[in-house]
C-alpha cells in the first residue's frame, strides 16, 4: 500500500510525457493524466491518516485542483462525443 503513491506518480510522468510528444490535444490522455495526479494525492493523504501522521496541504490540493480538472475534461468529452452522434 505504501507504494501505491509512486505507481501513480508514474502514471502522472507517463500520461505527461505522452501528452508532451505524441497526443497534444487528446482528451482522453489528459483525463489519465489528472486522475493519476488524483490517484497519487489520494493515496498518500489515505496512507498518512492511517499512519497518524498530518497530512499536506499540497496533496489536498493536488487533488481538488486536478480532480476538477479531470471533472471539466470529462464533461468536455461528453459534449463531444454527443455532439459526434448528434444529439
Amino acid at each position: 500500500m505504501t507504494k501505491l503513491p509512486a505507481v501513480f506518480s508514474g502514471m502522472a510522468v507517463l500520461f505527461g510525457i505522452l501528452m508532451l510528444v505524441k497526443f497534444k490535444e487528446n482528451r482522453l490522455v489528459a483525463l489519465l493524466f489528472y486522475l493519476s495526479l488524483v490517484g497519487s494525492g489520494l493515496s498518500r493523504i489515505i496512507i498518512y491518516r492511517s499512519l497518524g501522521r498530518p497530512v499536506s496541504l499540497v496533496d489536498v490540493g493536488v487533488v481538488l485542483i486536478f480532480g476538477i480538472s479531470a471533472v471539466g475534461d470529462f464533461l468536455i468529452l461528453l459534449r463531444e462525443r454527443r455532439e459526434r452522434a448528434g444529439f
